[in-house]
């Protein structure tokens, strides 16, 4: 069986583009790394670029101008599947869309288990039992909430430079929640912002927009998934309330614009987690017979997540709440960077460690 392939052309499978190993390793350029895709005897100039490759230094097929990388990559100096560590490489470089390489049931399993870690790393936080059972959940509340706050960063305009594609931001957020960085790398507007003060944390909203409009999403966790029925698209919008039937109540609120939670240049957490609960109560026990108060009731004490979306704050602010104490147990700082810098969460110091030292030695003293 014969074909006009050439031996040192990649060949496509399954979606991805795949190279022959010996393909990019003969008659290399002699620049600045490895043309992974020239052709025999086209690299033997130094600094010359392979096989229909534009004028730069040692870039492969099909590569862009610059210490680059070869077929496919982008302008840069990382190097590509198949290129060798240097100034250019070739394959696919790191400039490269994801998402038109890898196959799609792929890279929605990929964003499956990212969004899984994101729900246990919540989990442990807000010090729920068993947060293993985050594991396979498909990210569970968490990842609602953070498909919520992808979709009102865009209905809103709260970060316009983060562009109107809804899953992009999405993931950019999926990927950064799942390992918040540490209090020390708080930027000092954070610092200022985020302030301890008699036992709690404190939020400056003096600089922010008081808005008419105050809205409030409310999100529920994903009902669970019987047997017989299909996985749910996940481009499909999230669950926002207690629907039907059958339907969970809301576990988590949020708040986009400080006028949704605070009439005054300062709001505790403590506040913004009140008027949660306040909203999942009215929205569960709309009906005001004695069964919703109940069940209102109960929705408002399982409170989990709370955001604040506030462009004065450079994004706002995360709140994990432990359902069984409805203490807060921890906040992320949202910062809502500009390309090509990645949005961030970043610990916030939620009470005063010397204050938590007093407590604990007065309860080992019998103190109250």
């Amino acid at each position: 069986m014969t074909t006009n392939r050439r031996p040192t052309e990649p060949t496509e499978q399954g979606g991805l583009e795949v190279a022959s190993p010996s393909l990019g390793r003969r008659s290399n350029s002699a620049g600045n790394g490895h043309g992974g895709n020239s052709a025999d005897g086209a690299g033997s100039a130094r600094n010359s670029g392979g096989d229909g490759a534009s004028a730069g230094n040692a870039t492969g097929r099909g590569g862009s101008a610059g210490n680059g990388a070869g077929g496919g990559a982008s302008s840069g100096t990382s190097a590509g599947v198949g290129g060798s560590p240097g100034n250019g490489g070739g394959g696919y470089g790191s400039g490269s869309d994801v998402r038109s390489f890898v196959p799609p049931d792929l890279l929605e399993s990929l964003r499956e288990q990212v969004a899984d870690f994101a729900d246990f790393a919540h989990r442990t936080r807000s010090k729920i039992d068993n947060e293993l059972k985050a594991l396979g959940s498909g990210g569970g509340l968490t990842a609602q909430v953070v498909r919520t706050i992808a979709a009102e960063v865009i209905r809103f305009n709260v970060a316009p430079w983060l562009g109107a594609d809804e899953q992009a931001v999405t993931d950019s957020l999926m990927l950064s929640l799942v390992a918040p960085r540490e209090i020390r790398e708080l930027t000092q507007s954070q610092r200022a912002a985020f302030v301890v003060t008699q036992g709690q944390l404190m939020i400056d909203v003096s600089t922010a927009e008081l808005r008419e409009e105050k809205p409030v999403i409310l999100v529920a966790p994903p009902a669970p998934q019987r047997p017989a029925e299909q996985p749910a698209d996940a481009s499909s919008p999230p669950a926002t309330a207690a629907g039907g039937s059958g339907s969970p109540p809301p576990a988590a609120a949020v708040f986009v614009g400080a006028a949704a939670v605070a009439e005054r240049p300062y709001v505790g957490v403590n506040s913004v987690m009140t008027r949660a609960r306040r909203a999942i109560f009215d929205r569960v026990s709309s009906r005001g017979d004695a069964q919703d108060t109940g069940a209102g009731l109960r929705a408002a004490g399982k409170l989990e997540i709370v955001v604040l979306l506030e462009e004065a704050l450079g994004g706002g602010l995360w709140i994990d709440v432990n359902p069984k104490t409805g203490r807060p147990e921890a906040a992320l700082a949202i910062e809502l960077r500009r390309p090509p810098d990645r949005i961030r969460f970043t610990q916030v110091l939620l009470h005063d460690p010397a204050e938590r030292r007093m407590v604990a030695a007065g309860r080992a003293t019998g103190g109250r």
